[in-house]
């Protein structure tokens, strides 16, 4: 089984966070292929790690906190933290994804050798 991994950092992203998450479990990935969803939470103050453990408890996804560390160096630590994975994605925590955009992402990439490190980015 292929894993992709879903980075997201958040932080205070209460509003958007629950349409977002929904978002990345809905994704529609080829056969062979299983989801992982692993957040860092920049050190909220609103109600975005009771959701996070709503998510959690369920067994969507994994998260932890740190320091606000803001958005670059946030990511960075996730990347830092993450298990391995065929495919990384970087979410932001207001993103409402289709339900095809990691399966398009893969069908671009496995066009390619991978025999190097390989970006995919959209435009939009």
């Amino acid at each position: 089984m292929n894993k992709v991994l879903i980075l997201m950092s958040t932080y205070n992203g209460e509003k958007f966070l629950r349409e977002q998450i929904d978002s990345l479990i809905s994704q529609k990935l080829p056969e062979d292929y299983e989801l992982d969803i692993l957040v860092r939470d920049d050190g909220s103050t609103d109600a975005t790690a009771n959701i996070l453990d709503e998510y959690r408890s369920l067994n969507i996804l994994d998260w932890y906190t740190g320091d606000n560390l803001k958005p670059a160096k946030s990511f960075w630590d996730l990347v830092r933290q993450a298990p391995e994975a065929k495919y990384y994605c970087f979410c932001d925590q207001d993103d409402i994804w289709n339900d095809d955009k990691v399966a398009r992402a893969i069908a671009m990439l496995e066009n390619e050798e991978l025999e190097q490190p390989l970006l995919y980015c959209s435009n939009v």
